[in-house]
């Protein structure tokens, strides 16, 4: 389970919660950049970019949780399912000419 846990964290940060991260911080560069928002007077626009980059990793790395998980146990409990059959015929081959060999 914490490998399914491991995979779902690591594609939810590289396909959505730094592209959404980045985009975020981008557009407000560009409104402050624009004078749409203003900079801060002692930090300049350091704490917007930092805020809009923390919000948007934080909304989308905790968006549709539960629905990921679901499609990778599945994913992982047919990958166990073709894993044990493989195990099985080999174990059944195996026996069978143990057992050829000994008569």
């Amino acid at each position: 389970m914490s490998s399914i846990w491991r995979e779902r964290n690591e594609e939810s940060f590289w396909y959505r919660a730094l592209p959404l991260s980045l985009g975020s911080m981008a557009v407000t560069a560009g409104l402050i950049y624009n004078g749409v928002w203003k900079p801060s007077k002692r930090f300049g626009p350091f704490p917007k970019l930092a805020l809009a980059g923390v919000l948007g990793f934080l909304y989308r790395s905790m968006q549709g949780e539960v629905s990921e998980v679901g499609t990778r146990v599945q994913q992982r409990h047919s990958l166990r399912l073709v894993s044990s059959l493989w195990s099985t015929l080999v174990w059944d081959l195996q026996a069978e000419t143990l057992y050829t060999w000994v008569q």
